[in-house]
């Protein structure tokens, strides 16, 4: 680790809610400092090309992203530049969300006979149908990578749930003729007590409304950060 990633860490760690993403890039070793102030890191998790704004003050983002000459995708955390970020650089999308972290050591306390087990690159338009937030051909490469899992009882696929490609929980459905029976909560504990298991670091966003997955993480033991971050992109 360069001196200059070590001085990021030490500034994300202030923050370990709200920059659970950076601090996971450089945890993974897959982070590359573009620039840096006593109050603020822009970085890039090299892994997904995903660039990230850490700063404290309007003043240090807006000198930060002098580092960032293009970008079709900015996860920021200084949320009151939004606007100010997506002119710039041309981003007509946005969402804000919240981190939930889980921070125990011990995995979640789980009973059911449901299995997590990696789907078919087949079963791609299956989950596209419930699924609108990636593309067909996304679906298919998260598939390829081994980051999305079904739900099975028996041979029944319930539902699914996966990773991002930044590392972060998410993907998870159940489809409607299985729900109220338990099976989100018993997907996301079993994908979580696998990530323990592998070394990492359990996380996922949601957005502002989703009650229901807010309080399923609140369940499963999650902690929230109430400071939002937000995705800024490019639509087209």
């Amino acid at each position: 680790m360069t001196e200059e990633t070590r001085k990021a860490r030490a500034f994300l760690e202030r923050e370990p809610l709200l920059r659970v993403q950076a601090l996971e890039a450089v945890r993974r070793g897959s982070a590359e400092v573009l620039a840096r102030r006593a109050d603020g890191v822009l970085l890039v998790d090299r892994d997904c090309d995903l660039p990230l704004l850490c700063a404290d003050s309007a003043e240090t983002a807006r000198a930060l992203l002098d580092s960032l000459p293009e970008t079709e995708v900015l996860v920021n955390d200084f949320t009151e530049l939004d606007g100010e970020i997506s002119a710039r650089f041309g981003l007509d999308g946005s969402q804000r969300c919240h981190n939930f972290v889980y921070l125990k050591r011990e995995k979640v306390p789980v009973r059911t006979d449901l299995e997590l087990i990696p789907l078919s690159e087949a079963q791609a338009e299956l989950v596209s149908r419930h699924y609108h937030i990636h593309s067909l051909e996304e679906i298919r490469e998260t598939i390829r990578d081994g980051r999305l899992l079904g739900g099975y009882s028996g041979s029944v696929l319930v539902g699914f749930i996966g990773r991002h490609e930044e590392g972060s929980l998410g993907m998870l459905h159940v489809f409607e003729r299985y729900r109220r029976k338990g099976h989100a909560f018993a997907m996301e504990a079993l994908m979580v007590n696998r990530m323990l298991d592998e070394g990492r670091l359990p996380y996922g966003q949601v957005v502002p409304g989703n009650e229901a997955s807010m309080r399923l993480q609140i369940k499963l033991g999650f902690v929230r950060c109430e400071r939002p971050v937000s995705w800024l992109f490019r639509t087209d």
